[in-house]
C-alpha cells in the first residue's frame, strides 16, 4: 500500500512540475552564478548518476541550495524558505513529505545537499533536469 502512495505521489508530482516564469529565470541565474564560480559541464547533469559523489557537483548543488536561500554554508535547512519554495511546485502534503524525506542534515554540508538534490529527484521534482535546459 505504501509504494502505491509514493508511485502516485512522484506521478503527480512528476506530471505537476512547472516552476512559474519568475521561479524559472531565478533558478537559471543561480545556476549561471554557480556555474562562474564551480563550471561543470552539462553531461554532469545529462548523467548525474554517474557524477554523483563528484566534489565539483556537490559544490555546484552547495551553491545552488545557498543561494535558493534554504540552506546555510554550514549545511542547516532554512525550513521555512524549504517549505515556501516547495509550494511553488506542489500542495502541503506532498512540501511536508519531501522535507521530512529530503531535508536530512548529514556530516558534512555537500553531503547534506547532494543527498537532498538527488532525492528530489527521486521524489518527483527534476530540478537538476531543469538545469540542462539552461546550458541549452
Amino acid at each position: 500500500m505504501k509504494s502505491i502512495i509514493v508511485f502516485a505521489l512522484f506521478a503527480t508530482l512528476t506530471l505537476g512540475f512547472r516552476l512559474s516564469d519568475d521561479e524559472d529565470i531565478f533558478l537559471r541565474r543561480i545556476h549561471g552564478n554557480c556555474l562562474e564560480q564551480n563550471y561543470i559541464p552539462s553531461h554532469f547533469f545529462s548523467r548525474r548518476y554517474e557524477f554523483r559523489s563528484s566534489p565539483a557537483m556537490a559544490q555546484h548543488l552547495h551553491c545552488l541550495a545557498r543561494n535558493y536561500g534554504f540552506i546555510s554554508d554550514m549545511g542547516h535547512f532554512d525550513m521555512d524558505t524549504l517549505y515556501s519554495k516547495l509550494m511553488e511546485v506542489c500542495d502541503v502534503e506532498d512540501a511536508q513529505f519531501i522535507m521530512n524525506t529530503c531535508a536530512i542534515e548529514l556530516e558534512s554540508p555537500y553531503m547534506t545537499v547532494t543527498k537532498f538534490w538527488y532525492c528530489l529527484e527521486e521524489q518527483g521534482l527534476p530540478y537538476m533536469s531543469r538545469l540542462l535546459n539552461y546550458y541549452r
